[in-house]
């Protein structure tokens, strides 16, 4: 099979101590491991969380100091990602963590007063747990899924991570108007960690390293981290993972624009609250359910500029509620699909998993974070300068151009080898 810039092609000679042994458990229970993180990142802390303290009567300015704070953890958590990768199973990190969110969680809803200073440490610390499982489930799907089932897997850890999480923030929501506070408390806890029980039925081989003496166990780690993000053959992806295409980053200037085309709040609120949550989950299902090819960076890119080109229909069409909801509905289902397509390129990024899957995969998922914060500052700039339809032509125009960059590189390359796939299992064979 040709492929370029010395990418290894696609093998199935893993050694022993680093392949999966067992059957690889179904793609789909990952939807349910990544709900412990989802459903307190996603869910509560990022849907419910404002609707609670303005129902508490904090006010709207120390609710957005009390959110940017939550939100803090996940530009850091590759500080302490590494920890999920010493000591114990990634399986057993799962259960840990999410029972430990969950327990922070519970306490800090026996307050009545969400915006005091203990309740608003506790949830800043179940933030940075939470990402635990993040870390862990990333690297226990480079440890137990096989190369061919990584891009469904994939697909159905979003659906998890997006629809289900914005299922979970709006039935929260429901829940704190509902139930008594102590009450409320509890199933909300409960929300958070009883999915990650579900790990323990996942087969995972022995942390490798076990038992090695510490200057070994470093050496590999060094070994790995080198094998994956210092070689040429990595410098495509890491690219790919840092270009503003397939961000969503103008999710969060939608809504801003919604009177403009005569949209009211409550349209806005269905719209890009869990309507668009289950759009984004929709297209992460269909890259679980098609086959993809080997070699997914094309893939990605064509993702890319299709989501590019939903933002066209706010820049030509006519300024009315359908152009509105046409292009966030395109543009929701788009990114879905990218999102899906952005973590399995990051798993074949990893290989399999190592000794430091838990770190790698925090790290490349960072790399990734980078375009949903510069391309909001690009979108902006767009509005200043041209008025309302700035923000989707700058994106549009920025996004969709690096999209077809690549394409054109891989045409011009004619690139059909897996990039880095198995990178580790070569070096240690």
């Amino acid at each position: 099979m040709e492929h370029t810039e010395g990418i290894p092609p696609e093998s199935s000679n893993e050694p022993a101590n680093h392949a999966p042994t067992a059957a690889p458990p179904p793609p789909w229970l990952f939807a349910f491991l990544v709900l412990p993180a989802a459903v307190y990142g996603n869910g509560f802390a990022s849907t419910a969380l404002s609707s609670i303290l303005r129902s508490q009567n904090i006010p709207l300015a120390d609710i957005a100091n009390l959110v940017a704070l939550i939100q803090l953890p996940p530009m850091l958590y590759f500080l302490w990602s590494p920890l999920v990768d010493f000591w114990l199973r990634r399986r057993t990190w799962i259960v840990v963590s999410s029972a430990v969110t969950g327990l922070l969680l519970l306490a800090a809803l026996q307050s009545n007063r969400l915006g005091s200073f203990v309740p608003e440490t506790l949830l800043v610390l179940a933030q940075a747990v939470s990402l635990l499982t993040t870390s862990a489930c990333g690297g226990l799907m480079g440890a137990v899924i096989p190369a061919h089932l990584k891009p469904k897997v994939s697909g159905y850890y979003q659906v998890g991570n997006i629809g289900f999480a914005a299922i979970a923030g709006g039935g929260v929501i429901y829940l704190y108007h509902a139930l008594p506070l102590r009450l409320f408390g509890i199933v909300c806890s409960l929300l958070v960690a009883a999915p990650g029980l579900l790990a323990i039925t996942v087969a995972e081989p022995p942390v490798v390293g076990h038992g090695e003496e510490f200057s070994h166990v470093l050496a590999r780690i060094g070994r790995e981290f080198k094998h994956t993000f210092l070689k040429w053959d990595a410098v495509p992806v890491l690219l790919m993972l840092c270009a503003p295409f397939c961000s969503g980053a103008a999710l969060s200037l939608l809504p801003g624009m919604a009177p403009d085309f005569g949209v009211s709040t409550s349209q806005v609120a269905w719209v890009n609250g869990l309507g668009g949550g289950l759009l984004t989950a929709a297209g992460a299902a269909l890259v679980a359910l098609i086959k993809m090819p080997d070699d997914i960076r094309p893939v990605y890119a064509i993702f890319g500029v299709i989501n590019a080109l939903t933002l066209g229909i706010l820049l030509f069409g006519h300024p009315r509620p359908f152009t509105f909801f046409l292009s966030v509905v395109l543009y929701a289902f788009s990114i879905g699909a990218c999102y899906a397509v952005f973590t399995a390129l990051v798993l074949k990024l990893l290989g399999i998993s190592g000794k430091s899957g838990g770190a790698r995969y925090s790290i490349a998922v960072s790399l990734g974070n980078a375009p949903i914060f510069y391309m909001v500052v690009v979108d902006g700039l767009g509005a200043r300068w041209f008025g309302v339809k700035g923000a989707p032509a700058i994106d549009m125009a920025v996004s969709g151009l690096a999209a077809m960059g690549f394409l054109a590189w891989f045409w011009w390359r004619r690139s059909r080898g897996v990039e880095v796939e198995l990178g580790l299992a070569v070096e240690e064979a």
